[in-house]
């Protein structure tokens, strides 16, 4: 077995400031290279965990191992909306992943038997989509792939985005919302309304809080901070934008520490660092959170 499976290496030592924070689940990636190989597999993913480590911004849940596995089932949507359509005898829903990372999810519904020509995979940037590649060892194009800030101010012009005006029947965004601005999580749910077909449906989770507040700076750099929604805030953004049947249910999570457990230092990439005490430099700062995790659905009218 790999002495240090899970981290990065400095000259030969493994470096305890790049380390996966649990022993990733390996079944799915298994289950699609069809390798019973444990320790082949082990080290596959510490190369391309360590390839994004050293040239991507790596956000907290691909340091968890969320990239290695599909997140879309954990959503009743999946089920009720995805699964519902391959046994409906309708015309398979065209599909738009927002904030596809590695692909996984994109991977999980092509398994299914949903048509690659149905799936359009859309991110910030392509950095992590070539690395899916490279970790589930298919080759590219595997779907229609777009890459742009989806979150950018809607405007009447439109540019590149008017391709996908009234182009799908399902939305989804797994945990995008909380990497966002206030002002970037509503232009990102305007644009998915345009995007999506009347009757059409968006669905998703993200990190929450119990009250609606800003809680660290977004990852690209600028003055803005990430927004953590409420159950309410987000409810009403979805109604007030122009969908019906809303749904946002709470799920209560812990947050990473001990003691007291809505107290936390994070810096600037959203990322906790403990509880309770004062911030160690200008990097970190205290907040007080109530952490939810919010399961969203709504529909085009």
């Amino acid at each position: 077995m790999m002495e240090y499976p899970w981290e990065l290496k400095k000259n030969g030592r493994a470096d305890p400031r790049y380390k996966m924070e649990q022993t990733p689940d390996l079944t799915f990636l298994a289950t699609y290279l069809k390798t019973s190989d444990a320790e082949a597999l082990q080290k596959h993913v510490n190369h391309i965990w360590s390839a994004a480590r050293a040239s991507l911004h790596v956000y907290r849940c691909i340091d968890r191992g969320a990239f290695l596995y599909p997140r879309l089932p954990n959503h009743e949507s999946y089920a009720t909306v995805l699964l519902a359509a391959l046994s409906s005898g309708n015309p398979l829903p065209r599909i738009a992943d927002i904030g596809c990372c590695f692909g996984a999810d994109v991977r999980r519904l092509l398994l299914d038997g949903h048509p690659p020509e149905n799936i359009t995979a859309i991110d910030l940037h392509d950095g992590y989509w070539k690395l899916g590649h490279q970790l589930f060892k298919d080759e590219a194009p595997l779907v229609d792939s777009f890459f742009a800030d989806m979150a950018v101010e809607v405007d009447s012009n439109g540019g590149p985005y008017t391709q996908f005006i009234g182009k799908f029947d399902v939305v989804y965004s797994i945990a995008v919302l909380h990497v966002l601005s206030q002002r970037q999580s509503e232009n990102l749910i305007k644009r998915v309304y345009g995007m999506l077909a009347p009757g059409g449906t968006y669905f998703g989770n993200c990190v929450g809080n119990k009250e609606a507040q800003d809680w660290a700076k977004t990852p690209n750099g600028g003055l803005e901070s990430r927004f953590l929604q409420s159950k309410k805030s987000l409810t009403e953004i979805l109604t007030r934008l122009g969908f019906v049947n809303v749904k946002v249910v709470e799920v209560n999570v812990p947050i990473v520490g001990t003691g007291d457990n809505n107290v936390g230092l994070v810096d600037q990439n959203g990322n906790a660092k403990g509880p309770n005490g004062e911030p160690e430099n200008e990097n970190l700062k205290a907040i007080r959170l109530n952490i939810v995790h919010l399961m969203y659905s709504a529909r085009k009218t």
